[in-house]
C-alpha cells in the first residue's frame, strides 16, 4: 500500500495494490437511539424538539457529543441521513414537520401520518437524506415538530438512526 501523510506524519489517506482507498481520518459517524423513553411525549403540541440519537455506533474523527449531534471539522460538502420510527400519539394532529437543523441550508420535510382503526397513531417509519454544504464549526442536529395536539408522541429507542459523512 502507498500512503499520503500530512505534516505530522499522520497517514491520511492509503490505495491498496487493487486500488483500494481507504481514508482513515475522514468525518463518519453514526448513532442511534437508545431507549423510547428518552425521546417520550416530547412533541404534539407544535413544540420544536432535538431527537436524541444518544447510542454511538462509530464516530471517526470525534466530531459527535453525546447526543449525536454533530459539528463539521472542515468546510465541505456533507451526506447525512437518518430513519425514525415515529410511534404513539393521538389522532389530533394536523402534521409533522421534520428537518436537520444546520446553522445554513436547513433541508426538511413535512409529513402527515396514517393513523390506526382505534383512532390512534400507530407508528411511521421515515427516511430521510441531505446532501448539505457547511461551514466548519457548524452542527447538524435532526429535529422534529407535530402540530395541532398534545404532547404524546415518541421516537422509538432503537429503531431510529442519525449518519453523516464528508464526501467533498
Amino acid at each position: 500500500e502507498d500512503g499520503l501523510t500530512n505534516s505530522s506524519n499522520t497517514t491520511w489517506m492509503t490505495v491498496s495494490a487493487d486500488e483500494e482507498v481507504n481514508m482513515p481520518l475522514q468525518p463518519v459517524f453514526a448513532h442511534t437511539t437508545q431507549h423510547t423513553t428518552d425521546n417520550e411525549n416530547e412533541t404534539g403540541d407544535g413544540t420544536l424538539y432535538t431527537i436524541l440519537f444518544n447510542t454511538q455506533k462509530f464516530d471517526i474523527g470525534s466530531n459527535t457529543d453525546a447526543n449525536g449531534v454533530f459539528t463539521a471539522p472542515i468546510t465541505g460538502v456533507y451526506l447525512f441521513g437518518f430513519h425514525l420510527e415515529v410511534v404513539n400519539g393521538s389522532d389530533d394532529k394536523d402534521y409533522d414537520y421534520i428537518y436537520l437543523d444546520t446553522g445554513g441550508f436547513d433541508p426538511g420535510s413535512q409529513h402527515h401520518f396514517n393513523y390506526g382503526v382505534d383512532g390512534h397513531f400507530d407508528h411511521e417509519r421515515i427516511q430521510m437524506s441531505f446532501l448539505v454544504q457547511m461551514t466548519a464549526g457548524w452542527t447538524a442536529i435532526p429535529r422534529i415538530s407535530r402540530y395541532s395536539g398534545t404532547k404524546d408522541t415518541d421516537i422509538r429507542g432503537g429503531s431510529s438512526h442519525f449518519w453523516g459523512a464528508l464526501i467533498a
